[in-house]
């Protein structure tokens, strides 16, 4: 039986080996994103192949990361993480080829470091070096035996074989996680709207189906608030013919600052935008509908040589007991009873002319609860 003997590498000031493009391997480890992540039955069943090819009691899939070793798969052993320094991949990962160790208690680079107790009775030890395509070795499939000896050219080949086939696994692993994220982000692009980065009416009208039946499923309340920005149409004008982009853009980004997490926000109209506050009642939406419109009304919004300000505003709705069937159809259809606002811009109002707070008819049915903010400028 032959066996490779493992190089002699630079060491670190504990002794534990590395190499001068450590730093670059590491962050290979990392871009794999196997770290830490559950076992696996794919890799779980490709290690024990490793140890019935090799006729080895135990074998594991390691990623060496900075100062430990992370087993992603093991057969006959534990997974887990270990300290680097107390593991022999810390020196197989700095081989080209297949590594082999005789007897880890007789070699001087292994015997004062790992387990040859009668706890732990690893001595003979062999492994192949999971290499990315840009030849970084970021792990070690290893296998290893009670009894001291090498693994033969043959074996040691089907060892090798079988680290490209893990480190295939891995990859294939990490472009369906890329294909994953990327149509995730397709999704997100295509429901959101370019000039505020909100949501756009359809995918914010799909969201608030989702909570209203929520809600109503288990007795929560749900409410929401909806801006116009007063005279949007008129915003343009000779000196500064796109400040209308400006306004869009610092409204948006003025609701997502005032929002929480769970909240959803996007553009319903040409100038209006509509606020889902799931868990919120009624006065709580009253609140923050006061806080957006000061804020939105001390933005002063700057295209090139011109400042502008403008002010907004505010109506709120609640689906609660009280508002009965017709609150599932908030943002649906068209109005009961459509009016207009006297003085303001062609607009739906909500159950009451004093509310200038309004969507497009094509989206709006009727809400049975209105509250008016004071921040209309007539």
């Amino acid at each position: 039986m032959g066996f490779i003997m493992m190089s002699e590498p630079q060491s670190t000031s504990d002794g534990t080996p590395g190499s001068a493009d450590d730093e670059a391997r590491i962050a290979a480890v990392h871009r794999c994103g196997l770290l830490d992540t559950p076992p696996e039955e794919a890799f779980d069943f490709l290690v024990e192949i490793a140890a019935r090819v090799c006729a080895m009691p135990q074998a594991r899939l390691a990623l060496i990361d900075r100062d430990r070793v992370w087993i992603k798969a093991a057969f006959g052993m534990q997974a887990g993480s270990l300290l680097r320094a107390a593991c022999p991949e810390a020196w197989a990962i700095l081989d080209e080829d297949p590594s082999s160790i005789p007897d880890l208690a007789a070699d001087p680079r292994t015997a004062d470091r790992f387990g040859t107790s009668q706890a732990s009775p690893q001595r003979g030890y062999a492994g192949a070096c999971l290499r990315t395509g840009d030849g970084q070795r970021i792990g070690v499939l290893s296998v290893f035996d009670t009894r001291t000896g090498t693994l033969d050219a043959d074996r040691l080949r089907l060892l090798s074989g079988l680290a490209r086939q893990a480190m295939a696994l891995m990859q294939a692993r990490a472009d369906r996680r890329a294909l994953e994220q990327g149509r995730a982000g397709g999704e997100r692009l295509a429901s959101v709207d370019e000039a505020t980065g909100l949501l756009h009416r359809q995918a914010l009208l799909e969201r608030l189906d989702i909570e209203v039946e929520r809600a109503r499923r288990f007795g929560t309340p749900l409410s929401l608030a909806v801006l116009d920005i007063d005279r949007f149409e008129a915003i343009d004008g000779p000196s500064a013919p796109a400040m209308s982009d400006t306004v869009l853009l610092n409204v948006g980004a003025a609701v997502r600052d005032e929002l929480r997490q769970v909240d959803i926000a996007g553009r319903v109209g040409v100038g209006a935008f509509c606020i889902v506050l799931p868990g919120t009642p009624l006065p709580g939406s009253l609140t923050l509908a006061e806080a957006l419109r000061q804020e939105i009304e001390s933005i002063a919004h700057v295209r090139g040589a011109c400042t502008a300000t403008t002010t907004v505003s505010l109506g709120v709705a609640a689906l609660d007991e009280g508002h009965g069937e017709d609150a599932i159809a908030l943002f649906k259809g068209r109005p009961t009873t459509p009016s207009r606002a006297p003085d303001g811009p062609a607009a739906i109002a909500w159950n009451t002319p004093r509310c200038r707070a309004w969507i497009d008819a094509d989206v709006l049915r009727s809400v049975p609860a209105v509250s008016l903010m004071p921040g209309h400028r007539p």
